[in-house]
This record gives C-alpha cells, structure tokens and sequence, in this order.
C-alpha cells in the first residue's frame, strides 16, 4: 500500500492470480505462432492457401486473449474504487 492509501480493514483486493509473466506469455505466443504458421504455410504451399487467413485470424485472437487474461488489479477501499494498469501487477497485502 501506499501513504496516499494506507492499509485498513476494509481494503479489499482482487488480483488474477496468473501463472504466466509478460515474458512467458511472449514466448508461449511466439511458440504458438511458430507451429500455426508453420503448418498453414506447409499447407499453403501444397495448394491449400485459404488456411492462411484463418491461421492469422486464429493468432491475433490467441494475442487477444493473452493480453486479457494479463489482468489488472481492483482494490476497493471503503467506497472508492481503484483500478491499476494492466501488465502492472498490484502489491498484494501481506
């Protein structure tokens, strides 16, 4: 917590407990992209290139969704509401 809000009994915060950091989340979504791409390509070169489309369309919902799921934190103190940035994880209380 900091001085502009300090703790209290009445502190109360929700946070994603997530199990993946920025970086892994970049190299799992690389790893994935690496195979889809990989494949689709393979597939595109033996005559079936509308799997390509599909294949992008497939990584930028996979990026969406990481960057949902990357969460931001709510602390609700009494009867304010505080919303951190996502990608920014909140101190949790000790």
């Amino acid at each position: 917590m900091t001085a502009e809000n300090p703790p209290s009994a009445e502190t109360i915060l929700l946070a994603p407990n997530c199990s993946l950091d920025a970086r892994s989340a970049l190299l799992f979504f690389g790893s994935v992209c690496a195979v889809s791409f990989g494949i689709a390509g393979a597939l595109a070169l033996a005559g079936m290139w509308p799997i390509l489309p599909f294949a992008g369309l497939e990584m930028l919902l996979l990026a969406w969704a990481l960057r949902a799921s990357s969460g931001s934190c709510f602390r609700d103190t009494g009867h304010r509401l505080n919303c951190a940035a996502p990608n920014r994880p909140c101190t949790r209380a000790a």
